[in-house]
């Protein structure tokens, strides 16, 4: 069994003669010579990367009138699973998670890559993977109070139960400084402003 886009190594032994790979999808009928890979004329023949299930065998032959065919393997190609994150999540200093939203999630578990800058700014990585259900909603990601105000990349990854694993989604979370609290009365007290009795300000 693989995942989507993987190849696989086949390998015949205890042969005398010379060796044609063939391929069926489904072992059964529409026998071809091999397409793509490498090795099809000899005892080790690599697929090419497969997206659909498909089945092997090996014809050899030993004289003009003699050949022999292999039983056949059937090779079965499940689905990567897929996820999209939003591209940008802004938070401000101090806050302590990020809360990526997802949608189209196909996979049973989630991982995050940050890059090396981001670590080195405190934000750890996802170290396994962590469950995911339901085909969108939030994610947590936790972000030390430490983490200093800036601009850091990370990478999102789900897997299925099969271990297929999706291309990686990148996000950004964007970390802002709190707004700061001007006080416009103390203000004007240390500028020196001077009212009259009975005049507000």
């Amino acid at each position: 069994t693989l995942c989507t886009g993987e190849s696989t190594i086949l390998r015949l032994a205890g042969y005398t003669g010379t060796i044609q790979w063939q391929q069926s999808p489904n072992g059964i009928s529409g026998w071809i010579n091999v397409t793509g890979g490498s090795g099809e004329t000899t005892d080790t023949y690599i697929t090419p990367g497969l997206t659909t299930n498909t089945a092997y065998r090996a014809v050899v032959t030993s004289s003009a009138c003699t050949t022999a065919t292999t039983s056949f393997v059937l090779i079965s190609v499940n689905s990567k699973p897929s996820i999209y994150v939003g591209s940008v999540v802004p938070i401000c200093e101090d806050a302590g998670s990020a809360i990526l939203p997802f949608s189209g999630n196909t996979g049973i578990a989630y991982s995050i890559d940050y890059n090396h800058a981001a670590n080195n700014a405190g934000l750890p990585d996802f170290s396994g993977y962590q469950p995911l259900t339901g085909s969108e909603g939030n994610i947590t990601s936790t972000v030390p109070a430490a983490v200093p105000i800036g601009v850091y990349q990370g990478t999102l990854i789900v897997q299925t139960a099969l271990g297929c694993v999706s291309e990686g989604q990148t996000f950004t979370i964007n970390v802002n400084p709190l707004p700061l609290m001007y006080d416009e009365f103390f203000n004007s007290l240390d500028m020196g402003v001077t009212v009259c009795s009975g005049i507000s300000t």
